[in-house]
């Protein structure tokens, strides 16, 4: 499903930006800070941009939901 998803947001060189990105993060419901967050996470390589395996990644967490106690993803 999830790798479905990604192809659906016609990665470019096997990745794809935040702003393609974006729509599906936010139909998690979770808010722009937590988002930030994932996607700080979740982007291993730091190159702006997700691959399908940070994809998955950044997914995942998303639908962790103890974000808010600061469980699964920290500032630190």
């Amino acid at each position: 499903m999830l790798r479905g998803d990604f192809y659906e947001l016609e990665p470019v060189e096997g990745k794809i930006t935040g702003e393609k990105a974006k729509g599906v993060l936010l139909k998690t419901g979770l808010a722009n800070d937590q988002l930030k967050r994932i996607w700080i996470r979740s982007d291993m390589d730091k190159d702006g941009k997700l691959d399908l395996e940070e994809f998955i990644v950044a997914m995942t967490l998303a639908k962790v939901r103890p974000i808010e106690d600061g469980c699964c993803v920290s500032d630190g």
